[in-house]
């Protein structure tokens, strides 16, 4: 795979800008350079970080109830 992290980011959500694409991943633990990775150099737990942030994205993650919130 020759996309890098931020790529895989903005190709599928492109009406984010750049600073919401790096806001994004930085939430994941890709800050700085880490951005510009390419995906095929991934750990298995980077490729995992990235699932996840666009599983986020999508808007299909269930929303999780607070501990702190009144049931």
């Amino acid at each position: 795979m020759d996309k890098t992290v931020f790529d895989e980011i903005s190709d599928d959500y492109p009406s984010l800008t750049n600073t919401q694409i790096r806001n994004m991943l930085a939430a994941f633990l890709f800050t700085g350079d880490d951005v510009y990775k390419l995906i095929g150099d991934l750990s298995g737990g980077e490729r995992g970080r990235v699932s996840l942030a666009k599983l986020m994205l999508s808007g299909q993650f269930p929303h999780s109830r607070r501990a702190d919130q009144p049931s």
